[in-house]
């Protein structure tokens, strides 16, 4: 990648547009970048790698702070570069994101971030900024964090390249030196290895889970070591050994339910005889209770039965009487109601009759209104037809004077290009001329050049091949600046040329004179229809007037129009009104006649009905409805207690003489079974508790028996197949292991070197060695870079840092300890050999240029010397070196350079001196 021109637009300290033709400084060398200190010439380097990834070539600016504080609002930021890459030219064209003025309005608007890639050979142009990158980075092989670290030292960052971590390092060779294969290869390995360890842990876990749900005998030795596999051997005897205690543990539990259920036998019927008993006692205090009681009843029955059968007669003749009047209380209750609804009607229709009266003379008096406004718009439609009529003719007039305007115009450009054509006619007719006369001057020139040549041939004594002559006593002398034949053909081509080129112009000028006389006509006709007048001086100005006057006049009409538009819509919707109004006068009438006829007839039916309410309240005993009932719920309640006074009594004597008749019958069977009881209750009782505690004891030893019996058999059965399982996975897991170990560099007590990592360590070696060319020059000796081979870290990936020899005391040591300037020249040196490295191998990448951003500041004069030399040495390669720097000795010895300025309150400015 070698950047052939570069624009900067608003960027940084440059406040327009710079632009760079780096094709100017070659192929190959060194160039500096110099100026004064913040006057921008970092910016170079940020504005290459911006253009190439939207980064800056250092870590401290970042791409929002790339708008120049310098710029007018109105210029654009952006980073334009054109570079060669295999041969082949590219051009690539990014934006930051910044504020800039809005298009429409005031204020300003987000531009934002943007792309475009063109690429050779007319292929589609990449844009946006993600697609882009992505382009970029696979046609060059590096991403921005690579690219720095390869190709640009930048300021304050050159350490990064000597300091690089192994994983860093790994990254960078990962593309360049296409080691991918390898990353993939360890990380299926580690795949596959954790799929075994996942399995084998799987097993080895649920074999653990097994053994931990194993029940094991109390009497168990649980501190006894077992192996898993011995597990299946010990389950087996463990479950024999239930199954015998098992069966003897039900026979002694059969026995014992036996026993139990012989005693509850006992203990039942010894209660069965303490429950006789206590009933005996009950039922003999309940007769003796009771026996005076059943004749003091039979005595009260007897004479509620008498008053029941005296009164009842006399109040039923009551409760008819009154029960066949009822229905005319009601009567008379619904001819209130509707009474009532009749008066409430009645007082409903007449407010509505009332109302639309009202509504009607309304109504009368809005029709004569609208009747009158519909008068006065009568002729609007007329009127509106006359205005548009006046409209159309001064448009027709408007479109005349725009097209005299229009043709004016093209008469005077007409003119214009009359002229230019008459002035290239002249100029050409001049130099046709004097081409004219040059043909003739070198036609008779060659003829005299041919005098001369035939002179030559002359001989003393000869006869001259023209006149026969044998004296020749002034022959012709050749011309030293006669034309060839050659030439002066050339010079009549040319004139032929110039001559057919004289004819076009000759004929066009013609066509554009005959143009605008015919427009010239056109106008005079046109002046002459519009304002009787050939004066073409007076034209503009009668426009300007006319078309002040038409416009005046225009507005004019389009307002009336627009007024009596809008009285024609008036007219319609006052038409559709007074329809409206009209319906609904229509509407009120019928109404107003139909609660006429209603009021007339609601009244008669109200006076029917109030005189049919009189006559019913004369037949009847009480006053209301109301009193009736109550009196009627009087009687009603005497009948109903004599009746239930008598059936209480009669219910209270029947029953007390059937519970009597039926406490001496069970007082009899009773005591035919009562017998006397042999055993004590409470000793039967103690001994049904010491039964029932064996046998739960009992029960729920069989049930432990039972479940540890079932539990073990199948977790048994389950740790055999997972113990096949978990054998024939092991020895892949094994193999796995010890393969995964060694690809990832994880094997105990030993240096964490990677397959990928060993593989580039090769590479990496190679790129040593280049380096270490460049850098025992520039140390004149003393220092050679090495790759560490010992790291005291096991705990990282080791097998990419660096160590440096020391050969002035004989010493290895890490190459953090190198001092700054020291540091300087290894990075360099690795830098270079690495582009070496890179530019060497097979379908690798190609890196052109580098950019190196300050770091001679802290070389002595010495190192600076053969930093210079090194450098200078690259020139036999094609390889182009850009160096940023303030040392003196850089501008003098190196001539092609890039000057900043800085400008206060204006920006920089660059330009290249070669």
């Amino acid at each position: 990648m070698r950047p052939l021109q570069l624009t900067i637009s608003a960027f940084g300290p440059y406040a327009g547009t710079c632009q760079l033709d780096l094709s100017q400084l070659g192929e190959k060398g060194l160039y500096l970048i110099t100026g004064d200190t913040g006057a921008g010439k970092t910016t170079i380097f940020d504005a290459i790698t911006f253009a190439l990834y939207g980064q800056t070539s250092g870590n401290f600016r970042s791409a929002d702070m790339l708008r120049s504080k310098y710029a007018d609002s109105a210029t654009p930021t952006y980073v334009e570069m054109v570079f060669a890459y295999n041969h082949k030219e590219y051009t690539i064209r990014r934006n930051p994101e910044y504020l800039r003025p809005a298009k429409k309005g005031e204020g300003f608007v987000k531009e934002k971030a943007n792309a475009t890639f063109i690429l050779p050979d007319n292929k589609q142009p990449v844009t946006g900024i993600k697609d882009v990158n992505s382009a970029v980075i696979e046609l060059i092989g590096l991403d921005a964090n690579q690219f720095t670290q390869i190709a640009m030292i930048a300021q304050g960052e050159f350490l990064r390249l000597i300091y690089a971590t192994t994983k860093e390092r790994s990254e960078i060779f990962r593309r360049i030196f296409n080691t991918k294969p390898y990353q993939i290869l360890q990380d299926k390995l580690k795949e596959k290895f954790n799929a075994l360890k996942k399995d084998f842990l799987l097993i080895n876990n649920s074999i653990n889970q097994y053994i931990e749900n194993i029940t094991l005998p109390e009497t168990t030795d649980k501190t006894a070591a077992i192996l898993p596999a011995e597990y299946p051997q010990k389950l087996e005897q463990m479950i024999e050994n239930d199954r015998q205690i098992l069966a003897e543990t039900e026979a002694a539990l059969k026995n014992r339910e036996d026993e139990l259920f012989k005693l509850n036998e006992t203990l039942n019927e010894h209660k069965r005889q303490e429950k006789l008993l206590q009933e005996q006692q009950k039922i003999q205090k309940f007769l003796h209770d009771n026996q005076d009681s059943l004749a003091d009843w039979e005595k009260i029955y007897l004479e509620r039965q008498t008053d029941y059968e005296k009164n009842t007669p006399k109040l039923a003749v009551k409760i008819a009487q009154i029960t066949a009047e009822l229905p005319n209380y009601a009567r008379i209750t619904k001819l209130q109601t509707i009474q009532q609804k009749q008066q409430q009607s009645l007082q409903t229709k007449k407010r509505l009759l009332t109302d639309t009266q009202k509504q009607l003379t309304a109504l009368e008096e809005n029709i004569l209104n609208i009747t009158a406004k519909l008068n006065a718009l009568n002729n609007i439609s007329a009127q509106m037809e006359k205005t548009k009529s006046a409209l159309e003719k001064l448009q027709q007039k408007q479109d005349k004077l725009d097209k005299l305007n229009s043709d004016l115009a093209l008469y005077q450009q007409y003119r214009r290009e009359y002229s230019r054509r008459k002035k290239a006619f002249n100029d050409e007719t001049a130099a046709h001329i004097q081409l004219s006369q040059t043909c003739n001057q070198q036609y008779y020139a060659f003829l005299a050049e041919q005098a001369g040549i035939l002179a030559d041939s002359l001989k003393p004594d000869t006869p001259c091949p023209v006149c026969g002559s044998l004296h020749h006593p002034r022959p012709a002398q050749k011309s030293s600046h006669a034309p060839t034949q050659i030439e002066l053909e050339q010079t009549k081509q040319q004139l032929d040329k110039m001559t057919q080129k004289l004819n076009k112009l000759s004929s066009e000028l013609g066509e554009i004179a005959g143009k605008g006389q015919n427009m010239n006509t056109e106008i005079l006709r046109q002046a002459q229809q519009l304002f009787r007048t050939e004066d073409k001086t007076l034209l503009n100005a009668l426009l300007t007037k006319e078309q002040t006057t038409l416009q005046a006049d225009k507005s004019l009409l389009t307002e009336k129009l627009h007024q009596q538009t809008e009285q024609l819509q008036q007219k319609e919707q006052l038409t559709q009104i007074s329809e409206q109004t009209t319906a609904m006068q229509k509407k009120l009438q019928n109404t107003q006649l139909e609660l006429t006829r209603f009021i007339t007839q609601a009244e008669a039916d109200t006076k029917h009905t109030v005189k049919e309410i009189a006559d019913l309240k004369q037949s009847l005993l009480f006053d209301d409805e109301q009193t009736a009932q109550n009196q009627l719920q009087i009687y009603r309640q005497k009948q109903t207690t004599l009746k239930e006074n008598m059936l209480q009594a009669q219910n209270k004597w029947e029953t007390l003489q059937k519970k009597i008749t039926e406490y001496k019958a069970s007082l009899r069977s009773i005591q035919q079974q009562i017998s006397p009881q042999k055993q004590n209750a409470a000793e039967l009782s103690s001994m049904q508790q010491q039964l029932q505690q064996e046998k739960n004891q009992l029960n729920q030893k069989t049930q432990t028996l039972h479940t540890r019996i079932s539990t073990n058999s199948q977790t048994r059965q389950k740790l055999i197949k997972q113990l096949d399982k978990l054998s024939a996975c092991e020895k892949l897991y094994t193999n796995m292991k010890a393969l995964y170990d060694t690809a990832t560099g994880s094997v105990s007590g030993k240096e964490r070197i990677m397959l990928e990592t060993y593989v580039q360590m090769h590479y990496f070696d190679r790129i040593i060695i280049r380096a270490n060319t460049r850098l025992m020059l520039m140390s004149q000796g003393q220092y050679e870079l090495k790759r560490c081979e010992n790291s005291e870290q096991l705990r990282f990936q080791t097998g990419l840092e660096l160590d440096v020899i020391d050969h002035y005391n004989g010493t290895v040591r890490s190459v953090k300890t190198l001092s700054g300037g020291e540091a300087f020249k290894a990075s360099l040196s690795l830098a270079l050999g690495l582009a070496d490295e890179i530019q060497s191998f097979a379908g690798g990448i190609h890196l052109d240029t580098m950019f190196i951003d300050e770091g001679f500041g802290s070389l002595d004069s010495d190192s600076l010397m053969q930093s210079i030399k090194v450098l200078n040495g690259l020139t036999e390669q094609t390889k182009l070196i850009g160096i940023i720097s303030h040392v003196n000795e850089l501008k003098e010895k190196i001539d092609r350079q890039i000057q900043i300025t800085k400008k206060n309150e204006q920006g920089s400015t660059a330009q290249i001196l070669i």
